[in-house]
């Protein structure tokens, strides 16, 4: 006799940071964002380590919600990548090392149709489970060997403002909300990264009263969308896992028969949050002012290391230090 029970996916949540596969290409093209000319790229387009600033085609969520091929939404808009350290499977490339970040622009889309494995459509997965994705332009090993990343929208970099400002869809994005889903990732079914820089925990209870059959079940789980939890099957005669909440009836020998049993799961969420060091000193000059947005420190960095009043200088990775709104 079957039983009834509730689908195990029911309980899978994450409560991370966004998080998205990486892959890396380059072909000299324009891309669909109007950026480079007939000859191909501009040369600020192929990124550099030296600046940790770089260019991506986004998946489909990333490049326009409506699905544009051309001038999309997420045109121009910048995130800062930090590294998990792992790859999206066994096999799918090495990954990296965990915690190392760099910042890119989407100036290009990586469509769904021809990269199905890797960039999905807007509301959906790639083969390994994550609705975003980042094709990195680099001619070589950039962090990591399709390395998973956390994610999060940033401010442009100054000098990289000035260069979307050059490409023919400055100003002609189309005006849909991209990217899409961000405002329900954090309680999405996105697979979780667990390397960070620091970690929060918090638990949580479900109880939910289950109808399950006289013989042996094979699955068992409860409805929740905060967490995740694996149930071992349940049987009559683990009454360590269940506890009776009524009394089984006589009945005739052989006949089936159904009882009422309440089972509780207690499952854990962990929060990733990436911290970045406070800000010490630069090689930079001290005597100078920063403007709000521009670069204030970085590994190599020798401008301005004071930010204008009512900015405040941010670390958004090892080679880039931003002045952002103290309001922030």
């Amino acid at each position: 006799m079957k039983a009834n029970y509730f689908p195990l996916w029911a309980l899978a949540g994450s409560a991370s940071a966004y998080l998205a596969t990486t892959t890396r290409y380059y072909d000299g093209q324009e891309g669909a964002c109007g950026c480079g000319g007939s000859s191909g790229l501009d040369s600020w387009q192929v990124g550099s380590s030296s600046t940790g600033f770089y260019t991506a085609a986004g998946s489909q969520a990333l490049f326009d919600t409506d699905g544009s091929s051309w001038c999309g939404g997420g045109c121009g808009k910048c995130y800062n990548l930090t590294s998990t350290g792992t790859s999206a499977c066994n096999g799918c490339g090495e990954g990296g090392v965990a915690g190392e970040s760099i910042i890119v622009m989407v100036t290009n889309l990586c469509p769904y149709n021809g990269n199905e494995k890797w960039c999905p459509s807007v509301g959906s997965k790639n083969d390994y489970g994550y609705s975003y994705h980042f094709d990195i332009m680099a001619e070589s090993e950039v962090f990591g060997d399709n390395v998973v990343v956390n994610f999060e929208p940033v401010a442009c970099p100054g000098q990289a403002t000035s260069d979307w400002e050059t490409c023919v869809c400055y100003g002609q994005t189309d005006t849909d909300s991209t990217p899409a889903g961000f405002s329900t990732v954090a309680g999405s079914s996105e697979p979780t990264a667990t390397s960070s820089t620091s970690t929060a925990a918090a638990s949580s209870k479900t109880s939910t009263t289950l109808v399950i059959s006289t013989t042996p079940v094979k699955e068992v789980a409860s409805s929740s969308t905060s967490s995740t939890s694996t149930v071992k099957p349940v049987t009559e005669t683990s009454p360590a896992a269940v506890a009776p909440t009524s009394t089984v009836p006589s009945v005739p020998e052989g006949a089936a028969t159904t009882s009422t049993y309440s089972l509780t799961l207690t499952t854990v969420v962990t929060e990733t949050i990436t911290v970045w060091e406070t800000p010490t000193s630069t090689s930079g000059s001290s005597a100078a002012v920063q403007t709000l947005y521009g670069q204030c420190g970085g590994i190599n960095w020798t401008g301005a290391t004071t930010c204008a009043t009512g900015a405040t200088c941010k670390v958004q990775n090892p080679y880039y230090y931003q002045c952002v709104s103290s309001s922030n």
